[in-house]
């Protein structure tokens, strides 16, 4: 999902934006709730909608949760 590995982690750039918008396509083209995704994670989905905006960068543990999660690889 994520190209950029260094981008994970820090703060809102054009990559993370990106990022978060390829990371909602999956997740909706995964029937998978931003609720259900949330809970797995362990975040409100307050927080996880910070993801998808590109407001936040994920660190690479929740990345890896998110892969789990949406059956995907960090490099798709």
């Amino acid at each position: 999902i994520w190209n950029l590995i260094g981008s994970i982690g820090g703060k809102e750039t054009t990559a993370a934006h990106a990022d978060g918008q390829k990371l909602k396509r999956v997740r909706q083209q995964k029937d998978v709730s931003v609720g259900h995704l949330a809970k797995f994670l362990g975040i409100s989905n307050g927080a996880y909608h910070k993801y998808e905006r590109g407001q936040v960068s994920p660190q690479l543990d929740k990345c890896k949760l998110i892969c789990e999660a949406l059956n995907t690889t960090l490099s798709e």
